[in-house]
């Protein structure tokens, strides 16, 4: 304490040093600023002048700006709209280049699996078309070097039918060997054309009538191939023509013109033996050609859209390059403009400023004046203050130098203490250390003991054992030489038993075979018994149905005789045996009359009656049908006339709520753009009309690839959008809000609450935020089970401000 009292009385003294150092200081500094502010005053009265002319100059600048920016608005928004319309052009063709690519591509693997023919010959091409296969004379198929336009595939393929997926190869050789290995990996069968052997077939003679109307072409005519493979191509197709139908082809055949194949286009094939062969055409390398060229198409299909999408994606950078130069211009006009703004506020501030600057100079120089004359008065009271802590201070000295001799005394006093002490604790120690010692020595040897024990015991036990298990085991080997000396007895006897047995197997076998082989002979002749039982009773089956057919025939042709003669067939029959004979005077009249009875034919008594009402219904009909072709025209015209009314209606309605759109969507998004594109505007009215959105930070895109709140917002600044062109009385939103986020509902109700001026909205929702911006809030309660109960409570504007 006494040291900290004179430290306070130092510590005083030195404060005092310092606050009057820190007077004086600011009594220098007022004087100088006092000087400086007398300076001041006469600056700002010329810089006052100055920024007058500037703040004229930079208006002018910012009405310019404001002409240059609506200039680049409306660039802007040209160019921006047919970006989108580009951008919705490019979607399109990479969705229809993809769907392409990948038919292709599924085409290009069958063909390449050789998928739709016999196991046979996609096993030699697969094993042919191995990297490690290397030269073995497989040149492919049939169907590989063959190319027929579409209208002719189905009777190029009716004629060749199973031909079509024939393997070429070189020579005999090549197809010998292709053979033995599908023989000896069991892999189906093939066939196969030896092209440089290949001979050529007999001639096909004069070949049908050209001239006739239903012959279109000759196979070879209409189908392209290497000339490599011209032996191939007349070998299979040399004879063969196409025919429009079959009654042409029937007619060229029986005027017998030629003896060639005939093949209708839809693939009914006439051989030059009568045979006609028809029906779907089916089975293994059916639609190989169709495949073939359908790849071609496409792959020429696929170049095309290839270089369209080229040539869209190269306007769509160059329409994208332009939008962000004018977008740039744009935002560094806007720039310029907020730099002149600003710099307008900065002037006209800088303005006020200086005339406020030169107010609070003069008011500054006035509080300079008494500051000085109070600085002056703190130093005086300051040498006071210090005499008075010099005193207390030479009082504080004294103090601590008598306290510092009574420390020193007690610090003897304590020193002496500690040393006894520590010598107690010392002993204290090692008592506690000797105790320990004997304590765990003790445990010790008591452990040691119990340990001695158990092994003894252990041992005992072991012993026991050991002579208990020594016992045994003699009497198992005792037991093991008497088994022994019997199997060796047992297995001389089974020796002799197994070379009886040999014999008898032997003998036995024999038997079994000529058994065997007469089983079988007996087995075969069974099977023919059963054949010719089966024979005979399908005979009899067929017998016994025509004796019932002949029956049902007898009993009908009585009913007829019956029915039309009044007599009956047995009586009948029985007077004809009785009679005589007709001459050949009565046969020729019979013939005479049943000629006559077949030319009158049936003789109706009504037919000028049904003529007359014909004729007068036929004169009515032909009115009502002038009278409906009329009507017909007159409505074609209407239709015409409507269709175009709506078209361009709907067209005027399209573009309106697309403006629209692209106003609402940036309010309900905080941001972004949008679009509506027509995907068809055809006289049919069979297109659509596709969405494209641009969230903040996103690309653009179509609707279908944003997000579920993102597809929501976008359906309701649709939805606003049309209101706003056509409101109605009110409007029902049920559960709008439901996936958006705060942020999102607070932009939807802003809007929701401006367009309620003009309409009622009747709001669906659980979300909070939603009701506290609404007038009346209707709930549904259940108080008790099965009773529903409606609240109402009306909102006033100070309720919502409290529940807000």
């Amino acid at each position: 304490e006494a040291h900290g009292r004179a430290a306070a009385r130092r510590s005083a003294l030195s404060q005092v040093e310092r606050q009057r150092a820190d007077l004086q200081a600011r009594l220098a500094r007022v004087q100088a600023e006092i000087e400086e502010l007398a300076g001041r005053g006469a600056d700002l009265d010329g810089a006052r002048s100055a920024h007058v002319e500037k703040l004229g100059k930079t208006r002018q600048l910012k009405l310019h700006l404001e002409e240059q920016r609506g200039a680049q608005e409306g660039l802007l928004d040209r160019t921006r709209s047919e970006f989108i319309q580009n951008e919705a052009r490019l979607i399109t063709l990479r969705e229809e280049l993809s769907d392409r690519r990948a038919r292709l591509q599924s085409l290009q693997e069958v063909l390449r699996n050789y998928e739709g023919y016999g196991r046979g010959v996609r096993s030699l091409m697969t094993r042919a078309r191995a990297p490690e296969a290397g030269e073995n004379g497989v040149l492919g198929l049939v169907a590989d070097v063959l190319q027929v336009p579409a209208d002719y595939e189905n009777a190029v393929e009716a004629v060749l039918g199973e031909r079509l997926q024939y393997v070429i190869v070189e020579s005999h050789s090549q197809g010998v060997e292709a053979i033995d290995w599908l023989k000896s990996a069991a892999e189906g069968r093939a066939s196969l054309i030896p092209l440089l052997r290949l001979r050529d077939g007999d001639a096909a003679g004069s070949g049908p009538d050209r001239a006739h109307p239903g012959f279109v072409a000759a196979c070879l005519d209409v189908v392209r191939f290497d000339p490599s493979y011209e032996r191939l191509a007349r070998f299979l197709l040399g004879d063969a023509c196409i025919v429009r139908d079959l009654a042409s082809a029937l007619e060229i055949w029986q005027s017998g013109g030629g003896a060639g194949t005939l093949v209708t286009l839809d693939g009914e094939v006439l051989d030059p033996a009568g045979v006609v062969t028809g029906g779907p055409l089916e089975g293994e390398g059916h639609g190989a050609l169709q495949r073939r060229r359908e790849v071609q198409e496409l792959t020429e299909t696929v170049r095309t859209f290839e270089a369209d999408f080229s040539l869209a994606q190269e306007r769509h950078r160059a329409l994208q390059s332009r939008l962000l130069q004018l977008e740039a211009a744009l935002k560094t006009i806007d720039r310029d403009n907020r730099e002149k703004d600003l710099a307008l506020v900065t002037q006209e501030k800088d303005l006020a400023r200086l005339g406020e600057e030169l107010e609070r100079v003069a008011s500054r120089v006035g509080q300079l004046e008494l500051d000085r004359g109070a600085l002056e008065e703190g130093l005086s009271g300051l040498s006071r203050e210090e005499e008075t802590h010099q005193l207390e201070a030479a009082a504080a000295e004294g103090e601590r130098a008598r306290q510092e001799e009574r420390a020193r005394e007690a610090a003897a006093r304590v020193e002496e203490l500690d040393r006894r002490g520590e010598s107690l604790q010392a002993e204290v120690l090692a008592v506690k250390v000797k105790v320990a010692s004997e304590r765990e020595r003790r445990d010790g040897i008591g452990e040691s003991l119990r340990r001695v024990e158990v092994a003894q015991s252990a041992a005992e036990e072991r012993r026991a054992r050991l002579f208990a298990a020594l016992s045994e085991g003699n009497a198992r080997a005792s037991e093991l030489r008497e088994r022994m000396a019997g199997a060796r007895d047992d297995g001389a006897r089974l020796a002799d038993e197994l070379a009886r047995v040999r014999e008898v197997l032997g003998v036995e076998r024999a038997a079994h075979q000529e058994a065997t082989t007469q089983a079988r002979s007996a087995e075969v002749e069974a099977r023919d018994l059963r054949k010719r039982a089966e024979a005979i009773t399908q005979a009899a089956g067929d017998a016994a149905l025509t004796a019932r057919e002949a029956a049902l025939e007898l009993t009908h042709l009585e009913e007829q005789i019956r029915e039309r003669c009044q007599a009956e067939l047995r009586d009948e029959l029985l007077r004809f045996h009785a009679a005589r004979p007709p001459g050949e005077a009565e046969r020729r009249r019979l013939d005479e009359l049943k000629g006559q009875a077949e030319r009158m034919g049936a003789i109706n008594l009504t037919a000028i009656e049904e003529y007359d009402d014909l004729a007068r219904r036929h004169a009515f009909l032909s009115e009502q049908k002038g009278d409906l072709e009329s009507s017909l025209a007159d409505l074609q015209k209407a239709i015409t006339r409507i269709n175009r009314a709506s078209r361009e209606r709907f067209r005027e309605t399209f573009d309106r709520v697309n403006e629209k759109f692209q106003q609402v969507f940036p309010r309900l998004f905080n941001g972004g753009r949008a679009g509506l594109v027509l995907t068809d505007d055809g006289e049919d009215q069979s297109g659509g009309v596709e969405i494209f959105a641009q969230p903040p930070g996103k690309k653009l895109q179509n609707i279908n690839l944003l997000s579920g709140g993102e597809k929501a917002l976008t359906a309701v600044s649709l939805i606003f959008a049309i209101f706003l062109i056509k409101p109605s009385p009110f409007c029902l939103l049920d559960e709008v809000d439901a996936p958006l986020d705060d942020a999102n509902v607070g932009r939807y109700n802003e809007l929701v609450k401006e367009m309620a001026k003009a309409s009622q909205f009747i709001l669906i929702t659980h979300n909070k935020r939603t009701m506290e911006m609404v007038d009346t809030l209707y709930g549904v309660t259940m108080e008790e089970p099965g009773v529903s109960k409606l609240v109402s409570v009306r909102l006033s504007s100070g309720e919502k401000s409290a529940a807000a």
